[in-house]
């Protein structure tokens, strides 16, 4: 892109400072400089004595040079405009990839806090369980346990909802 845009400026300039006199070098090897309707040859002017033909390829010369310019500029924005619309296009698709990694990052992140959730809710029911066989409960420890597991299944239920809504 910066190589473009140097290349850009670089033939403005040159059209700037070229806009008041033109080089010519003819089919013969001279060198002709023309400026306005006028043309000089080291300096001097001779556009009365070159010939009609002469003078024609000199200006169809430089006619030629600047509809070449004017198309080589135009392919320039072209190409400019196009690699803008890219870029701009590589940005949305960079800000799309990442927000659908954000979703993938949460949608796990949920998953597992549900799964962790349940796995909790087994894990404290089998030592419930145990502690229940054993007989090492009492009436109040047994219904601290109970606001335990409802605590735990209310917990899941919200995680499951917040997974599903995830998908």
């Amino acid at each position: 892109m910066k190589i473009k845009f140097t290349f850009a400026l670089l033939s403005l300039f040159i059209l700037a400072s070229c806009g008041s006199s033109q080089q010519v070098i003819s089919n013969d090897g001279q060198v002709y400089t023309v400026k306005g309707k006028k043309v000089y040859k080291n300096d001097v002017e001779v556009t009365d004595s070159m010939t009609a033909s002469e003078k024609s390829n000199v200006f169809n010369t430089i006619d030629k040079r600047e509809k070449a310019e004017k198309e080589l500029k135009e392919q320039q924005e072209k190409l400019e405009k196009e690699q803008r619309r890219l870029e701009k296009a590589q940005k949305e698709a960079k800000e799309k990839q990442e927000q659908l990694e954000k979703e993938i990052k949460e949608k796990a992140r949920a998953r597992e806090n549900y799964l962790d959730a349940k796995k909790d809710l087994a894990d404290e029911r089998k030592t419930y369980e145990r502690r229940l066989k054993k007989g090492k409960l009492s009436p109040n420890d047994i219904e601290d346990w109970e606001v335990k597991f409802k605590k735990l299944e209310k917990k899941i239920i919200d995680l499951e909802r917040d997974y599903n809504r995830l998908k």
